[in-house]
């Protein structure tokens, strides 16, 4: 797919897209669950505030990706509260993006409303959750809690019905009843800086050092290294390869490129001798893998599927670039300190782009004006009629590739 297949994509292009495909809410309905919220801020229990922060919860419910933009944060609030309990609470789905954080004392689990891909919870029974799991957290003593998501008001609510006195998130109209402690929302803000502008706002009562780190961080074993050589061994790939990553997939179809847009970057890549493709997937992504590794040189390309995320990272580690759609794994990329290079749409590169040093991490967006809309939830019959992914050229992205494996030719990360 080249400029040809841009052009084509052009020339049929619906403009705009019909409004009756976008997800859209009402004014009506959206001014009535503010009401309702507010007034039922004015049922949440009252705690005395402790003189001192002894446990802290921090709230985000997001998928991998945005799990590892809190990291910075993780690490501003451990350097300040050094003899505080941190409890994170997350989604199962993005767990293992936590699991070894030395930042955090304990790591939860909840299956937030909204964001449950294989069980999507709307309406009165995300009322009904919220009240057990505010129970469960009632008794835990946590003194502060961090919503990380300022448009997430279930995650507010769920802190101040736990009784937690200090309650810290972004003023948005949902959230706002529920916090002690509101900053203001940015639209046009990273999402790791909001983080750390919330995290060092809390940290104002702590001792805050100076000179905290503020990169992404995910720990791998020895054991995830041994088992990425094992991987890379079976396939015969020599210890002197120039890895390169192809991550397909992503949390959201509107976001994946074509496969064969990624054929027509692979085979370029592929043109020098020392490359070995390796194609990663999670287990929803497996068909799109399998179709972009289909037009791969077969002798040349792994497709790495069913791989815990420690054992993707370290593969990733050893990778001389990575590329894929905005999605958890290249944030994965980032954070083992791989050159990255990462393809946006729908999505904002001004909030989701890669948090790291602009010289290892390039980003190459879709040239269509409506670009970075934001409509992620987009029905099924929408997604043909929204080609925003294809007004991206492969030769932009084989740029882009080439640029940074020019700056590091030995094909590892410095």
């Amino acid at each position: 797919m080249g400029e040809e297949a841009v052009s084509e994509a052009k020339r049929d292009l619906l403009d705009p897209l019909p409004s009756t495909l976008l997800p859209r809410e009402s004014i009506a309905k959206r001014w009535a669950r503010r009401g309702m919220l507010r007034l039922l801020a004015l049922l949440r229990p009252y705690r005395f505030p402790s003189a001192h922060i002894d446990r802290i919860l921090v709230i985000r419910p997001d998928h991998i990706g945005d799990v590892l933009l809190i990291t910075p944060a993780l690490r501003l609030l451990r350097q300040s509260f050094r003899a505080s309990e941190i409890t994170v609470l997350v989604g199962p789905w993005s767990a293992a993006a936590l699991a070894r954080n030395p930042d955090i004392d304990r790591l939860e689990t909840c299956r937030f409303p909204g964001f449950d891909r294989d069980h999507p919870r709307q309406g009165v029974s995300a009322y009904t959750q919220l009240r057990s799991e505010a129970a469960r957290l009632g008794g835990a003593g946590h003194q502060l809690a961090l919503n990380l998501r300022a448009d997430f008001w279930w995650g507010a609510a769920l802190a101040a019905f736990a009784g937690i006195p200090h309650v810290w998130g972004f003023d948005t109209p949902e959230c706002a009843p529920f916090l002690t402690h509101a900053l203001p929302a940015a639209d046009a803000e990273h999402q790791a800086s909001a983080n750390l502008r919330l995290a060092l706002a809390a940290a104002d009562v702590g001792e805050l050092t100076e000179h905290v780190p503020t990169d992404l961080r995910f720990t791998t074993s020895n054991e995830d290294d041994a088992a990425a050589a094992a991987l890379l061994r079976a396939a015969n790939v020599p210890a002197d390869a120039t890895l390169i990553a192809i991550h397909p997939g992503s949390g959201a179809a509107v976001k994946n490129w074509s496969a064969a847009g990624w054929h027509a970057v692979g085979n370029a890549l592929a043109a020098d001798p020392r490359v070995r493709l390796l194609v990663t997937a999670g287990p929803a992504e497996r068909a799109l893998a399998g179709e972009v590794a289909a037009g791969l040189p077969r002798d040349r390309t792994l497709l790495v599927e069913q791989q815990p995320l420690s054992v993707v990272a370290a593969l990733y580690a050893r990778c001389a670039v990575v590329l894929g759609p905005d999605s958890g794994p290249l944030h994965l990329a980032v954070a083992v300190g791989a050159p990255s290079v990462t393809l946006y749409g729908a999505s904002d590169p001004v909030r989701f782009g890669p948090w790291g040093p602009a010289d290892r991490h390039r980003t190459v967006t879709s040239t269509i004006p409506c670009r970075h809309c934001g409509h992620l939830a987009l029905p099924a019959a929408a997604l043909p009629q929204h080609p925003c992914m294809q007004f991206i050229a492969p030769e932009a992205v084989t740029a882009a590739a080439r640029a940074l494996l020019a700056q590091n030719p030995a094909g590892a990360p410095s």
